[in-house]
């Protein structure tokens, strides 16, 4: 890991750590309230994610820009089967899901601000 040292004085209301979705929702909606914002990642952006690009329609609901550029497909209905026997059944009028590719939504959702 490469530790960089940086001497600035930056004037700012808030810093946030992460420039993740929580990261650049909690700085839109800081920075809608009138706040200043600095956001910082260990990551360059865009940047790979291993993880699933999956949000339900509650989700998409909240964000502050429509998806429908970055959405790769839609998932009407969704099982979800665990070793203990569980399942979780997603289906809603309004779809279970919309798949997007991580590195594309975290990057634009990190240009927006």
């Amino acid at each position: 890991m490469e530790h960089v040292a940086l001497n600035m004085d930056i004037k700012t209301d808030i810093v946030i750590i992460g420039a993740g979705p929580a990261g650049s929702m909690a700085a839109n909606v800081l920075r809608d309230a009138g706040k200043s914002v600095v956001i910082i990642d260990k990551s360059n952006f865009p940047r790979h994610k291993s993880c699933a690009g999956g949000l339900t329609p509650k989700t998409i609901a909240e964000l502050p820009f429509d998806i429908k550029a970055l959405s790769q497909h839609n998932s009407d209905k969704m099982l979800f089967k665990f070793t203990n026997g569980k399942t979780v059944d997603l289906n809603n009028e309004l779809g279970a899901c919309k798949m997007v590719i991580r590195e594309e939504f975290d990057h634009y959702f990190l240009i927006l601000l």
